[in-house]
């Protein structure tokens, strides 16, 4: 088994960074660039695959255990969570995140879009913070109409169809148009006012019968969400050395765990009376890895060690970020769903810069405990060091 992890490794390593750049050059001669993205900024970088490739190879013998456990299999995910704008949407694969400073238009604040793109499509979400008093004053309608001449103008010369439609619930306009240069791809663009943003959903590939159905699947596929309040007793732990807060039941408990040349620092709490059990870890990688397969590898391997670690069964998984970093959410089961002793968990795992963190919450299996897991793992987020901070 450790012989196939190897060769997996190998193959990952020496031959997908070749298969990378030429997906990104097929992808450029389709045209499948929609309006708003900046979708292939990145793709710019292509060649610096070949630089990750040491890194990428120490990364995976870190976690080489987890990659040759055959008895964890982790479901593919076809869900983005975003928390930073609290919303989830159905994307084809893992999105990148670009941030850009457009102030204008009543926009208040740094506009995060989260972008797929293959060979076939490309996917965007984009969540703009918009000027309070002004989106009271003038109503929601006033951005619609902002944002939907800014796009007009962008497409100029495109025959844009527009029509006021439906998204989570909330009125918002549908943009559909081909690009003006390339009739053979086909845009349609959903944006929304809600949470005192703009979000903006984009779906662009080849023209064809079927791609209506798709674009408004990826519509309709769009979720606000909203964070339930956990209880007024729940502490906020905060610890500037490893640079992370969270709320949890009580006062953690401490353990420094080491694995041959691996440091783990855990934190547990636990509220026995509803069963809820949180538990936070932190370690360092050996480098800091910005290459978004890279990414997601070590975050599928420590999910898959974590999981096996639990002797937990995965139920789903979901691309995630927390603010703007790379995570990936797993729901699981413990025990079966006869056994009054088993219980639900979400684990997610974030990676920032050369910071691995695992959080892991075990609950009951109400809805209730689900609602609390998932403001758990909210309430975490980044915090200053102590040497920053003064």
């Amino acid at each position: 088994m450790i012989l196939v992890g190897v060769l997996a490794l190998w193959f990952w390593n020496r031959v997908l960074p070749i298969n990378w750049s030429r997906s990104v050059r097929s992808t450029a001669r389709a045209g499948l660039t929609p309006p708003h993205t900046e979708l292939h900024a990145s793709n710019t970088h292509v060649y610096k695959e070949i630089q990750m490739r040491r890194v990428l190879f120490m990364l995976c013998f870190i976690l080489l255990p987890a990659l040759c456990r055959a008895d964890v299999k982790l479901p593919q995910p076809k869900i983005f969570v975003c928390k930073d704008a609290q919303c989830s949407i159905g994307m084809t694969g893992r999105p990148t995140h670009k941030v850009s400073d457009n102030k204008g238009r009543g926009v208040v604040g740094l506009t995060h879009r989260y972008i797929y793109t293959d060979d076939d499509v490309s996917q965007v979400l984009g969540n703009i913070p918009l000027d309070v008093a002004k989106l009271r004053a003038l109503g929601p309608d006033w951005a619609l109409d902002e944002f939907t001449t800014g796009i007009q103008q962008e497409l100029k010369g495109a025959n844009i169809k527009q029509s006021k439609a439906t998204f989570a619930e909330q009125a918002g306009r549908l943009l559909q148009t081909t690009l003006p240069d390339n009739a053979k791809v086909s845009v349609s663009i959903a944006i929304l006012v809600a949470k005192n943003s703009l979000y903006t959903l984009s779906y662009t590939g080849l023209t064809g019968a079927d791609f209506d159905a798709k674009a408004n699947g990826y519509f309709s596929s769009f979720k606000l969400i909203t964070i339930k309040p956990l209880p007024a007793k729940w502490i906020t732990y905060q610890n500037t050395e490893y640079q992370f807060k969270i709320k949890m039941p009580a006062k953690p408990e401490f353990q420094a765990l080491k694995d041959g040349d691996t440091r783990i620092h855990m934190w547990t709490s636990e509220s026995n009376p509803d069963k809820f059990v949180c538990i936070t870890s932190y370690t360092d990688v050996k480098a800091s890895v910005d290459n978004q397969n890279a990414i997601q590898l070590l975050l599928e391997l420590g999910a898959k060690e974590l999981l096996g670690e639990f002797k937990a069964t995965p139920l789903e998984t979901r691309w995630s970020t927390v603010e703007g970093k790379p995570a990936l959410d797993i729901l699981f089961e413990i025990g079966s769903a006869t056994d009054p002793d088993s219980g639900l968990g979400t684990a997610r795992l974030i990676l920032s810069g050369n910071h691995f963190y695992q959080l892991l919450v075990v609950s009951s299996r109400s809805a209730d405990g689900t609602a609390m897991r998932d403001a758990t793992l909210d309430s975490f987020a980044f915090v200053a060091t102590a040497a920053s901070a003064k």
